[in-house]
């Protein structure tokens, strides 16, 4: 028998043991934090405000993680993708940047695929609607925060001025034209000082439309944009009519951006990520949004093209040591439910995370319980950047030059087939045609082909 004295003594000897082999593992750990490698992350944005809902989640990582320092960039407009070009050209690019699907054409070649240890495609499939459209030839390149497409945003108090209430909202085209034409205010010279509805600036109008009348933004095969069919001129001949014919826009007035955001026209039809710049740039006006109008006023064939906000993404040249924790620093971020959902309230993104799309919030969103009700009819699909472009110069032929659609998107077509020898379309990226109602696509499609060449033999 151990006397209880030799007890106590084991007994203390086991305390002390644990206890001193307690300090060690802290004293290690200790070590290993103040061994840590100092790194910056280089992190570019193109929308402030896309950057100021982020800047928070920067501030919280950087408590977790002291050895990780994050500075941001931001830079607007062409310049942003001018200054990532030079970067890539001289090897100086940021760690972790803010990405557009048009680029990936572009870009496919230089960028790192998400890493799928980290983000394993599998379980994203169940958890994101829509992650087909997102994950090309087995890699993940940038991350589906939420669903854009296009909405009509009207000035509320300019519609109530003008003795309108919600039931005159436009369902189809020819409403469409009627409301922006009674909206619309000349001086004596008929030069307009309230636009009805402004789209300048806003080309990308017009592929909605085409999608609306049943066109595809590619061929079959995805390899071609197109914009010389019948339906992107009918689409195209309907934006000459608001300018020509109608006259609620014009060259020299301000574009969407400002013209509706300065309270100058009454409508918009635009994407939502236009509700992030309202929201810090124009807090004070007051505006509703409405589906967008159709030929018909229905839903089908389409409401138009939607895609996905890119989300940040990694160029493969970054080195391995700031790569690593750039994708843990996504990883986390990503990971972040509530930085998702508030990220995609204020930029009017229908969420892609299925249950954030289920959330009160989000049903309840002036904004996203709109998207919800158009979602089943858009077409996911993105456009080729030598299109958006090319999209870019038509608008231009037909508001500066009177140009008629027909050779407008001719003149865009032959620009479009020229870059597209250079900068090849990424044909994987290229899903549209995976859309529902399909079928319903292609009749209301073939009609239009067939009414425009009867009208040519008259």
């Amino acid at each position: 028998m151990v006397s209880k004295k030799r007890q106590g003594v084991v007994l203390w000897q086991t305390v002390g043991g644990l206890f001193l082999a307690g300090l060690i593992i802290m004293g290690i750990s200790f070590v290993i934090r103040a061994a840590e490698e100092p790194i910056t992350l280089k992190y570019w944005q193109n929308e402030a405000y896309r950057f100021e809902v982020t800047k928070p989640r920067f501030v919280e990582y950087q408590k977790l993680h002291p050895n990780i320092k994050i500075e941001a960039t931001v830079t607007s407009g062409p310049e942003y993708w001018q200054k990532l070009l030079l970067g890539v050209a001289s090897n100086i690019v940021p760690d972790m940047f803010a990405f557009w699907d048009p680029k990936l054409g572009q870009f496919v070649d230089l960028l790192e695929p998400y890493p799928e240890h980290l983000f394993r495609h599998d379980e994203m499939r169940k958890e994101f609607a829509g992650m087909d459209a997102y994950i090309f030839d087995g890699k993940l390149y940038y991350f589906p925060v939420g669903q854009m497409a296009g909405l009509l945003y009207y000035n509320k108090d300019i519609w109530k001025g003008a003795g309108l209430t919600e039931n005159d909202i436009p369902g189809t085209w020819e409403e469409l034209r009627k409301v922006a034409k009674k909206l619309t205010k000349y001086d004596s010279y008929e030069n307009i000082e309230q636009s009805g509805l402004d789209e300048v600036g806003w080309p990308w109008v017009i592929s909605d439309w085409n999608n609306q009348l049943g066109g595809w933004i590619f061929s079959k095969d995805g390899s071609r944009p197109l914009v010389n069919t019948p339906t992107y001129i009918k689409a195209t001949q309907f934006m000459s009519d608001l300018i020509r014919e109608d006259h609620v826009m014009e060259q020299g007035f301000p574009d969407f951006y400002e013209g509706f955001g300065t309270g100058l026209a009454a409508m918009t039809l635009v994407w939502t990520w236009f509700t992030g710049s309202l929201i810090t740039e124009f807090p004070d006006l007051n505006y509703g949004v409405a589906l967008p109008p159709t030929p018909s006023g229905g839903n089908l064939p389409s409401r138009g093209r939607s895609t996905a906000e890119a989300g940040l993404t990694v160029f493969k040249s970054v080195p391995e040591n700031r790569k690593k924790e750039a994708w843990k620093f996504i990883e986390w971020l990503y990971g972040d439910e509530e930085w998702l959902l508030e990220r995609c309230i204020i930029e009017g993104l229908l969420p892609w995370k299925k249950s954030i799309r289920d959330r009160s919030e989000v049903r309840n969103d002036p904004i996203l319980k709109v998207m919800l009700k158009q979602a089943p009819y858009l077409i996911i699909g993105q456009l080729a950047d030598p299109q958006v472009e090319a999209n870019s110069r038509l608008m231009e032929n037909i508001l500066m030059t009177g140009m008629s659609p027909e050779k407008a998107c001719e003149i865009a077509q032959t620009e479009i087939d020229e870059k597209i020898k250079d900068v090849p379309v990424y044909t994987p990226w290229v899903v549209e045609r995976n859309y529902k109602y399909k079928e319903e696509m292609e009749k209301t499609g073939k009609k239009i082909a067939e009414e425009m060449e009867q009208s040519k033999t008259r």
